[in-house]
């Protein structure tokens, strides 16, 4: 009966994250998203990948082409997918079809994590999961169609360090290779794989009893880690022009990379010691107690290796632009955000080992590490919800007139003195390649062809904005329903159960 009542519950709290995290994305994604491609869109898939469908010279090979230092698969050919099922590009089809994959990502941390956790504990993860994946913080990706990499990256890796963590056969054990390596075509951040997988492997090895001879499990992990090692190896592209991007020296990566980890206290290095104690105190306490690892405590140490792997990386390939210096690029903070959701499970599997009366100053300092961790999370929000999105709310057509402007006069100097984040992009050639390619004749997002039909996709975010109140109240509705359907058949389970006993 308990474990039916945990089941339910988690279910719930999972439909609930799905449902907060979609709905706040709708939202921003309605009131501040449009059509205009953004940098790299016009190279990676206006010109490399729609002009040669269209032309009808679409190689197998244009999909898995390196794209800066990564391969993003899966991007393409979901935007490929939504291209064709619409007839013309518009990224804000790609803006609205990439909710789901986002909230997606939200459950999956939630249900991993959750697993084991008592009722109050997995409010409280449920909870700070639905707040970490708010869109406000990672507004890059959300109003940029071309990042449904991210989420790609996310869902596969994950599902590939959690099986990887409870595989007892050759079997998981390949089911989380094919899951790594669709991780590693989806984005640079499944080349880190390897680093959560080994890392678990060695945690096994160390932390067992004395009398307890190495599992079979650790060769295999070892063996899964160094074959998705050499895969990512062979994948990774060096991007020249990035070398500038690095880090000077290797304090200042240390720095960044410390910085990364004390997110969403980007500016305090130091903090990093904070935000990722309750990781260290995981591992300590299991050294200690020299026991073999549960499937929980081995996915949350694959996963913390992996996004530790993730800053490192994020650190040295980017730790030296100012972008880094000045705060965490948004685009990197669907991944950070998850480290310091990692580390308060971690906490919660620290207290549930103590004994009663250490058990409430376990729960004390949990309250406190939170405290501290949401207090820095709410200024970070506010400052980019006063900075960015009222102002792109306030303004959602200031990127398509610049954009139309340009098309019209076809004079850089439209961009001129422009913020950044309302240019299409740094290359007006790449804009005018793609403007003018004949084979994309009537098929360019909407705003740059204001007379031509409307695709059906792009039918549909007209009609989402027109009616987003309503949308969202229906929603709700569809919610409410959902979650009262789950709660009836947890009733009638109950009484079934009673009736039988």
């Amino acid at each position: 009966m308990n474990q039916f009542r945990s089941r339910y519950l988690s279910r719930s709290l999972a439909l609930t994250i799905f449902f907060f995290t979609a709905m706040a994305q709708l939202w921003l994604v309605a009131k501040a998203g449009t059509d205009i491609p953004f940098d790299d869109q016009w190279s990676a898939e206006g010109r490399m990948i729609y002009s040669h469908w269209c032309s009808g010279n679409l190689q197998i090979g244009d999909l898995f082409r390196a794209h800066n230092e990564h391969r993003i698969l899966w991007t393409h050919l979901w935007n490929l997918f939504l291209f064709v099922v619409n007839g013309q590009w518009d990224p804000s089809v790609q803006q609205l079809f990439n909710i789901p994959l986002r909230a997606t990502c939200a459950v999956l941390i939630f249900c991993f994590l959750g697993f084991g956790l008592l009722r109050s504990e997995k409010f409280a993860l449920a909870l700070a999961v639905a707040l970490g994946f708010l869109p406000f913080l990672s507004w890059h990706n959300v109003l940029w169609g071309f990042q449904s990499q991210v989420w790609f990256s996310i869902i596969f890796s994950l599902i590939s360090l959690w099986v990887a963590s409870r595989a007892t056969s050759s079997r998981e054990l390949a089911i989380a290779g094919l899951a790594g390596i669709a991780a590693e075509l989806a984005m640079g951040s499944g080349f880190l794989i390897p680093v959560g997988i080994l890392a678990l492997s060695v945690a096994r090895f160390v932390i067992r009893s004395p009398k307890e001879s190495p599992a079979l499990s650790i060769k295999g992990l070892a063996t899964l880690g160094g074959v998705l090692l050499l895969l990512a190896a062979a994948l990774h592209v060096n991007v020249a022009q990035h070398d500038q991007l690095r880090p000077d020296s290797m304090l200042a990566f240390f720095i960044a990379f410390a910085k990364a980890l004390a997110w969403p206290e980007f500016d305090v290095p130091l903090a990093a010691l904070i935000v990722g104690a309750p990781f260290a105190w995981l591992l300590i306490n299991l050294w200690r107690e020299k026991k073999p690892l549960n499937a929980t405590e081995s996915g949350l140490i694959a996963t913390g290796f992996w996004l530790i792997g993730i800053a490192a990386a994020s650190a040295w390939s980017r730790g030296g632009s100012p972008e880094f210096d000045q705060a965490l690029p948004s685009r990197y903070t669907d991944f950070i955000v998850m480290w310091p959701l990692v580390n308060l499970a971690c906490m919660f599997r620290c207290i549930q080992s103590f004994e009663l009366n250490r058990r409430r100053r376990g729960q004390a300092l949990a309250v406190l590490w939170s405290l501290v961790i949401v207090f820095c999370w709410v200024g970070d929000n506010a400052y980019i919800i006063r900075g960015i999105i009222i102002p792109r709310v306030h303004d959602r057509e200031a990127p398509v007139r610049i954009a139309r402007e340009f098309q019209l006069t076809r004079e850089p100097a439209v961009f001129a003195a422009k913020p950044r984040l309302y240019v299409p992009s740094s290359s007006p050639a790449s804009i005018l390649s793609v403007l003018d390619d004949p084979s994309l004749k009537n098929r360019l997002p909407p705003s740059f062809q204001p007379a031509a039909k409307l695709g059906f996709a792009s039918q549909i975010v007209v009609f989402v904005r027109s009616k987003l109140p309503s949308i969202l109240w229906g929603a709700t509705g569809a919610y409410l329903v959902a979650l009262l359907s789950l709660l009836r058949s947890a009733h009638c389970f109950r009484i079934q159960r009673t009736n039988d006993s």
